[in-house]
């Protein structure tokens, strides 16, 4: 049976892999129940005047939880590193049996992000400001890629805009798209919204988790990469966990979709790979960087110029029209695309700081 497996000349048996892998992702969850414990969603973020982060949540007297903080961040790595190390080594030695572990690193991954939806977005603060754009195209009718923060003091939460008060969107229109969707179903509350935006990131985590886990080709004839290593690093890497559900980055709805388009290229469908990766652009900019490249892809596989010339100018096409389409759903053009433009030549930081009086 697969867990009597022994894994060569590792000696290393299935279940004892498994029990190992379950013991430093208990470690891992049990930090993250600690953090959640220490810098709760609720009721921070409905107590506060203005959002809040790690240093300031600590001021209250409690500055020597950032020790724990510190020592919890580097002990999560650590165990992550170790998962890694148990993963590759039993990979190469039994692949097979290696793909039942799948499941149990996916769960274990799955455990720690739904610890880490409860948590207040302690060192990036952008999934409230989700919260606010769409607030304001839901209830005022003002879409992120025109209206500015500012122009809508009577929003409750308004504060929360910071230094983008003054600034369109500088996300994609299918971001802004998909931030309505808990919006428009009611989810109005800027801590309910910040779970629900918080579950946008997991769901796209858990797609991406799976188009690793079972359906990446991995290339390496002696498993040096798994698709159970692949699934690994990215599963349970506390930097993607922290960033991408933790502080609710949208940046995985982006590598959902950019990792969608990758494999879709692996299997020669490069038309699909060229819309995946459109819509990865449009959830942010920074997805562009991977279209030219995809670009030179297609052209060097291509057997002869005229090939080469059909499949660039459809690539091409397939690009502008999606975007076009994608910018038109949010405002008038060129008007809609004034929140890109200023995102790639002159994004400001966001400041936590930013007095509420002068909103």
């Amino acid at each position: 049976m697969l867990s009597k497996t022994i894994a060569g000349s590792s000696n290393i048996p299935f279940i004892s892999a498994r029990n190992r892998l379950l013991g430093w992702g208990a470690l891992i969850a049990a930090i993250y129940a600690g953090f959640l414990f220490l810098f709760p969603l609720f009721p921070s973020i409905d107590q506060s005047k203005t959002v809040l982060d790690v240093e300031m949540m600590l001021k209250d007297g409690r500055k020597w939880f950032a020790l724990f903080y510190i020592f919890g961040l580097l002990t999560t790595f650590f165990a992550y590193w170790r998962m890694m190390k148990i993963v590759h080594a039993f990979s190469k030695e039994e692949p097979e049996a290696a793909n039942g572990l799948r499941f149990w690193v996916l769960g274990i991954g799955i455990v720690c992000a739904l610890l880490l939806i409860g948590l207040y977005p302690i060192t990036a603060l952008d999934v409230v400001l989700y919260v606010v754009r769409a607030r304001l195209w839901a209830l005022y009718g003002g879409s992120p890629m025109l209206a500015l923060p500012a122009h809508f003091p009577q929003d409750p939460f308004i504060r929360f805009a910071g230094e983008y008060k003054n600034q369109p969107s500088p996300y994609g229109p299918l971001w802004e798209l998909i931030a309505q969707i808990p919006i428009r179903l009611g989810i109005t509350g800027i801590g309910s919204g910040t779970i629900a935006m918080k579950i946008i990131s997991l769901i796209s985590y858990v797609c991406t988790a799976v188009l690793l886990g079972w359906h990446s080709q991995q290339q390496s004839p002696r498993y040096e990469v798994s698709n159970l290593t692949a699934l690994t690093f990215f599963a349970v890497n506390p930097l993607v966990l922290l960033q991408t559900i933790g502080n609710g980055h949208n940046d995985m709805v982006m590598m959902a979709f950019m990792t969608l388009g990758l494999i879709w290229w692996q299997r020669g469908k490069w038309a699909k790979s060229a819309f995946a990766l459109t819509l990865a652009t449009l959830i942010k900019v920074t997805g562009f960087i991977l279209i030219p490249l995809f670009g030179m892809a297609v052209l060097a596989a291509s057997p002869n110029w005229r090939t080469r010339f059909t499949r660039g100018f459809i690539v091409a096409a397939i690009f502008i029209v999606t975007t076009l389409i994608a910018f038109r759903l949010t405002g008038p053009l060129p008007a809609a695309l004034e929140g890109t433009k200023t995102a790639l030549f002159g994004r400001l930081g966001y400041s936590p700081r930013m007095p509420c009086a002068s909103l």
